[in-house]
């Protein structure tokens, strides 16, 4: 399993990353891979459209019933079903030539499947790293998922084009093969996954686990400081889809190229994966309320430049130092969801606040696009300087009672003191701090 060592030496970390890893990236190719073979087949922009949404809609509905089942059942069987199911419906696409196909409706419910399945993968993975790491390996692990989720999100899309290129197919058929990698891997973990059974009551009697759909929400709404993070990531992430948005149309409109508006986008994915890399280094110089503050600032002055200049030489190094400072806050958050909710409840817990990281930037585009219609593009800029920095000194309160961003690694064993003579039976006193010593 795992010990008290650095991260590198964790076998089962590691086979659990590298099934991530292909995992994330076949998420990645489908994003791109199902819109270009819908239009391929002849389909409309708004067929293509409805293949997303029909993704996102099974997401969201299986959301909080997934974060129940990983409450209660063995999660890295979860985890292997789920990608055998995706790696099944994704093959189908393929095999669907034999008979003609595919057509639209087969796509569609493709879409639907490798939703409804990832919404169970997704927070059976993030409660089970709490069994495969020690604490002091936590940060590096969250690090190593960053990096992982940044660089699949920054490859994945030029993958999926290039694989399209060779035939309109074979995406679906690396995208299956992703998933089967990534079942293969996790099933060789041999760390258990299931969840700790329920906890004794005060009468010596195994307490009645709370099996309710709500539970997790409930918790969560309950707990002030993970409530306050987990709801600013939201903003943050509402604040990263409604600056892409703006940053699009803005270039479109000032008449930059296609090719330098693909370059302004890039520029984003390039940040993300920097800021991945530099997390570390990072969070070993800045406390939690520093990184937040930091990142909150960072935003309010990018929106106040972007107000006076559109040149893509200036948009896009800005974005991409603006998105190295979003990597950290979201390792923090992450480390305090995971840390902080109780083994019973992890999974709902997590749905819970997925909820909210995923729910609340959905309402990103359309508002921004309001915005850009209506009052233009920098009165566009300063609401979102307004909102972000608003956010910020709202959350600040709470932030600055976070404890250390990293952990100490565990030392080498203290050298164990001569055994003294007997003594008297020690006093009630003594006996406590002699408890505190050893927990």
């Amino acid at each position: 399993m795992f010990g008290p060592g650095p991260l590198r030496d964790n076998v089962d970390f590691r086979r659990y990353w590298l099934g991530q890893a292909a995992s994330d990236l076949g998420t990645q190719l489908s994003l791109v891979a199902f819109p270009l073979l819908v239009l391929a087949l002849g389909g409309t922009p708004a067929q293509a459209g409805g293949i997303a949404t029909g993704s996102l809609v099974a997401r969201t509905v299986c959301r909080l019933p997934a974060g129940v089942l990983v409450d209660r059942l063995d999660r890295k069987r979860l985890m292997i079903g789920s990608d055998l199911i995706r790696a099944t419906a994704l093959g189908s696409i393929p095999l669907a030539v034999l008979f003609g196909g595919p057509e639209y409706p087969h796509l569609l419910v493709v879409a639907v499947v490798e939703g409804a399945a990832g919404s169970v993968f997704w927070p059976s993975a993030a409660a089970s790293v709490r069994r495969l790491v020690v604490p002091h390996q936590l940060t590096a692990a969250m690090v190593r998922s960053q990096a992982r989720v940044r660089a699949a999100a920054l490859l994945g899309p030029a993958l999926a084009g290039w694989l399209f290129t060779l035939h309109r197919l074979v995406p679906f058929f690396v995208d299956a093969c992703s998933y089967l990698v990534s079942a293969l891997l996790i099933g060789r973990i041999s760390a258990s996954l299931r969840p700790d059974p329920p906890s004794p009551s005060t009468d010596g009697k195994a307490a009645a686990p709370d099996r309710r759909l709500s539970a997790g929400i409930r918790w969560f709404l309950a707990h002030r400081e993970l409530r306050t993070m987990v709801a600013y990531g939201g903003v943050i992430n509402l604040i990263s889809v409604s600056t892409v948005l703006a940053v699009v149309v803005s270039a479109n409109r000032h008449g930059h190229s296609a090719t330098a508006i693909g370059l302004l986008v890039a520029c984003v994915g390039v940040g993300a994966l920097g800021g991945a890399l530099l997390t570390s280094a990072l969070l070993r110089r800045l406390s939690a309320p520093a990184v937040f503050l930091t990142l909150g600032a960072a935003w309010v002055v990018t929106f106040l430049v972007f107000v006076g200049t559109s040149s893509p030489w200036v948009v896009g190094p800005l974005l991409a130092t603006v998105y190295v400072l979003t990597a950290p806050s979201a390792v923090l958050i992450g480390k305090q969801l995971i840390l902080g909710a109780p083994e019973n409840l992890l999974g709902r817990v997590t749905t819970a606040a997925d909820l909210l990281m995923s729910g609340l930037p959905a309402l990103g585009p359309l508002l921004t696009g309001i915005l850009l219609s209506t009052v233009g593009f920098n009165a566009t800029w300063l609401a979102l300087a307004a909102l972000i920095a608003g956010a910020t000194v709202v959350c600040l309160p709470t932030f600055r009672t976070l404890g250390p961003t990293t952990e100490a690694a565990p030392g080498p064993a203290p050298i164990p003191a001569p055994t003294p003579a007997p003594s008297p039976e020690p006093d009630l006193e003594d006996r406590h701090d002699a408890l505190r010593h050893t927990r």
